[in-house]
């Protein structure tokens, strides 16, 4: 049970994240709206399968914060998602996913 609302949270989430009008188009997003939107996407994907749309939606947001807040650099934008998944274990006092530690994000 306590992973289906885990599910439930992190799809739902992702799809308030998605019906923001200020968040339509990732091109005119902020670079800071574009990195909450990626660690959403992350969180969500890191729980689920997302579906098609959800997929293309968290790919067009990570693109565009590659492209904007790193210049491209993706061992950048890799520096900063560990930092700040870090930084929100710290937060919520839990640990990594073992299979995440290692890894690359899962929304790109």
């Amino acid at each position: 049970m306590k992973l289906v609302r885990a599910l439930s949270l992190s799809v739902a989430t992702l799809a308030g994240v998605a019906s923001q009008s200020t968040l339509a188009d990732p091109q005119r997003a902020q670079v800071a709206e574009l990195k909450t939107v990626y660690l959403t996407c992350e969180q969500a994907a890191s729980r689920t399968i997302l579906d098609m749309a959800a997929a293309a939606f968290c790919s067009r947001y990570a693109e565009e914060l590659l492209r904007r807040g790193f210049a491209g650099d993706f061992n950048q934008l890799l520096a900063w998602w560990r930092e700040a998944k870090n930084d929100a274990i710290s937060i919520q006092g839990g640990t990594p996913d073992a299979t995440d530690e290692q890894g690359s994000p899962t929304t790109h």
